[in-house]
């Protein structure tokens, strides 16, 4: 008797588990606002110019995200697309000789990833997955310059250096409720290990409103950083706030 009642209850959690792992799908169209710093040098370890981190919206030219998930059971698909256009206008002054240098900075990239997941534990409204999977990179650096040497004399110059790479990155997402319609998540994933890039790494912390079933509203922080060395030597970070909208299917 005691066996059966072992079984009866062990097929119940089974079942439990089972329907938890539900099919399911989402996509989110979110917007990212990042400063981005750093420097960027062309193949001859010349610098093309150093970016500073400014107001987002006065540098920001361009933006397009979106992020899907599509999960059978334990298993599933994630995927994530982010391209980002900022540019700067500077006026330097090189000394009484040489009058006034303007400078107009533009830094284009655009990054896709299609990972696998497994789900590590789960309960109702949380959850830990572990994921894998390629990132693919494409970052244009562009500097253009006016040195003005009087009233009549000037010279305009430009320099630019484009790269593309494919990464392998490993992480880790957890989502945790906070009350019936809030919850927190947070991933994290690092990826290169030489094989693209030296090293890229980021980190997404979001809190989330469920609204409906099917709609949920996000709003966080996301950081980026990369580092590559390959040919252009490009180092730079990308950090800014994120604000999404996900529909499940």
């Amino acid at each position: 008797m005691r066996a059966a009642r072992l079984l009866a209850t062990i097929a119940l959690l089974h079942g439990a588990d089972q329907s938890a792992a539900q099919d399911s799908a989402s996509l989110t169209i979110y917007g990212w606002l990042p400063s981005i710093d750093g420097s960027t040098q062309d193949n001859d370890a010349d610098p093309l110019y150093e970016v500073e981190a400014e107001s987002v919206l006065d540098a920001l030219e361009m933006a397009a995200f979106a992020a899907g998930e599509i999960w059978r059971g334990d298993l599933g698909l994630m995927f994530d697309f982010a391209y980002v256009d900022l540019s700067s206008d500077v006026r330097l002054r090189n000394g009484p000789d040489l009058g006034l240098v303007d400078t107009d900075a533009e830094t284009k990239a655009a990054f896709a990833s299609v990972a696998l997941a497994r789900n590590l534990w789960r309960k109702p409204a949380s959850s830990v997955d572990l994921y894998a999977g390629l990132r693919g990179y494409w970052v244009e650096a562009v500097a253009n310059a006016d040195l003005r040497l009087g009233a009549r004399a000037s010279a305009d110059f430009s320099t630019a250096g484009d790269v593309t790479w494919l990464d392998p990155f490993l992480g880790v997402r957890a989502v945790v409720p906070v009350t019936d319609r809030w919850s927190l998540s947070g991933r994290a994933d690092l990826g290169g290990f030489g094989l693209g890039s030296d090293l890229t790494w980021q980190a997404l912390g979001v809190a989330n409103f469920a609204a409906t079933e099917a709609l949920s509203l996000s709003l966080g922080y996301r950081y980026m950083s990369i580092d590559y060395q390959k040919g252009p030597v490009l180092d730079l970070d990308l950090y800014g706030p994120v604000v999404g909208l996900t529909f499940r299917f």
